[in-house]
């Protein structure tokens, strides 16, 4: 290896592949870049706009790599155009094939925790944190045992300087006086983890009944159009006369129309944000916006919103977290009994909406 100091080195960092580990994985970005001259990112499009709004990162190299395919050739091609130009390579995921590109490349520092067959790719191998109580240890503690010193889970303030954040986008400054909840249906991970539709409608129809200041936007994914539209149908259904109102006294279902920087830039502007255990979750409680997190089959002490603006609803059932994509009892209990007056109850009694 060379001999300069990691301050004349560069860094690459593999990012995970799904929003919400992205944004947790920023405090490890941030370590990295205060030991290193640069730090750059190599993400799927699904995730950059997470590390465009990351000062700590000098370049986003994205590239298409699908769940669960190999892309041998891809793989090989950018290997090629990024070899010579950095020092050390750290792979967040814990997949064989994200750890093939530093390989590939060359890259003479890789450094990853040991897993799925990869003894050969990486030469910096860490041990992963270990369960607590019967938890899943964080992703926080995860990501920053991967920084050029490991920071041991004793050390870490999740709240203080190792809380994920993000800069807004270029345009969230806010141009109303409109107070928006923004709602946010979806969960990549399947159904255990998505508040029922009607519940939402009940909370946004609450909501809105405070003033003709109070607005509702849906905010998600193509995949959440639909959840997105009975929301909207059932709000409209609730409040007929809001049928005939002006555009923009109506709900606004965004699902399936913004990008993902785009629906930052709505997070970023909302005055309380009431979200599935989701990307989108991780997204409000960085931009230090007031934020209901609402677990069912998820362990919040696994995937928390780190932020003091952010609650966690959840009933603690015996039978959770399973962590099932489908509920195993098919009742879906842990979501279905929480109501949507016990997170109206969160909003007010914790000044939620309350303006930094």
């Amino acid at each position: 290896m060379s001999t300069a100091t990691k301050q004349d080195q560069t860094a690459l960092v593999i990012a995970p592949q799904w929003v919400g580990d992205a944004i947790v994985s920023i405090p490890l970005v941030k370590e990295l870049a205060a030991s290193h001259q640069a730090v750059d990112v190599l993400a799927t499009p699904a995730v950059a706009a997470v590390y465009a709004c990351c000062p700590s990162v000098r370049a986003v190299i994205t590239h298409p790599f699908a769940h669960g395919k190999l892309q041998w050739g891809l793989r090989r091609q950018v290997a090629a155009s990024i070899r010579g130009q950095y020092q050390t390579a750290v792979i967040c995921p814990n997949s064989m094939k994200s750890a093939l590109i530093p390989w590939l490349a060359g890259i003479p520092v890789r450094r990853g925790m040991t897993g799925e067959m990869r003894h050969l790719l990486l030469n910096d191998r860490r041990t992963p944190p270990q369960r607590t109580d019967g938890h899943r240890p964080s992703m926080l503690s995860h990501y920053l045992m991967l920084a050029d010193t490991p920071i041991q889970r004793s050390d870490i303030e999740p709240f203080g300087k190792h809380r994920p954040t993000l800069t807004p986008p270029v345009g969230s400054a806010k141009t109303d006086d409109r107070r928006w909840m923004v709602l946010c249906p979806g969960a990549e991970y399947g159904p255990a983890k998505q508040w029922p539709a009607e519940h939402f409608a009940e909370l946004a129809v609450e909501w809105l009944s405070q003033s003709p200041e109070h607005g509702v936007k849906i905010i998600g994914g193509p995949k959440d159009r639909d959840i997105g539209l009975a929301i909207e149908s059932l709000i409209l259904s609730a409040v007929p006369e809001m049928n005939h109102a002006a555009e923009n006294q109506k709900p606004l279902n965004l699902c399936g129309v913004t990008s993902l920087l785009q629906a930052f830039k709505e997070i970023a502007q909302a005055t309380v944000v009431v979200s599935n255990d989701s990307g989108l979750m991780h997204a409000a409680a960085a931009f230090n916006v007031s934020v209901v997190g609402i677990f069912g089959s998820t362990d919040p002490s696994h995937t928390p919103p780190l932020s003091v603006r952010a609650q966690v609803a959840t009933l603690g059932l015996a039978c959770s977290p399973c962590f099932q994509r489908v509920c195993p009892l098919g009742t879906t209990a842990c979501l279905n009994d929480l109501k949507p007056a016990q997170i109206t109850a969160m909003i007010k009694a914790t000044n939620l909406s309350a303006r930094p």
